[in-house]
């Protein structure tokens, strides 16, 4: 994904993967709606597929590139704390949804992929063959 992503940029990535994940979300919704458990296994490994090679290659690198390296610990920090909470979210939805089936914290995902796809295509700049001066300058 890497020789992609050099190819492609970034923000391409993020633009492809973004909405995938969003429609990979609602088409779990709905294979958990019908309880159709081979239909959510397989849309989980088509998800960590496309999450895998799409969205968290960039998502590691964008910010080392834009962020001065004084700044990055705290944003580092961030981030695991956010994929942590992102990742206990939906086991403890999940044992208060009757059944125990988390449906509705996908249908905020798929929602939540497709708000992230309009803020990256409106506010993301392209970082790949530029210096951090070029890139802090598209911000202004």
């Amino acid at each position: 994904m890497l020789y992609v992503q050099k190819i492609m940029g970034k923000k391409p990535l993020f633009l492809i993967s973004m909405p995938t994940l969003g429609l990979l979300n609602f088409a779990l919704v709905i294979s958990m709606i019908y309880e159709n458990v081979t239909a959510m296994l397989f849309l989980m490994c088509l998800f960590l597929a496309v999450f895998g090679m799409g969205f968290i290659s960039p998502i590691w690198a964008y910010p080392t590139e834009v962020i001065p390296a004084v700044e990055q610990t705290p944003v580092n920090i961030l981030h695991w704390v956010s994929i942590a909470i992102c990742m206990l979210i939906p086991p403890l939805v999940a044992s208060f949804m009757p059944g125990n089936n988390p449906f509705p914290v996908f249908i905020f995902f798929g929602i939540y992929g497709f708000v992230g796809f309009i803020h990256v295509r409106s506010t993301l700049r392209e970082s790949d063959g530029r210096t951090y001066k070029e890139i802090i300058d598209d911000f202004k």
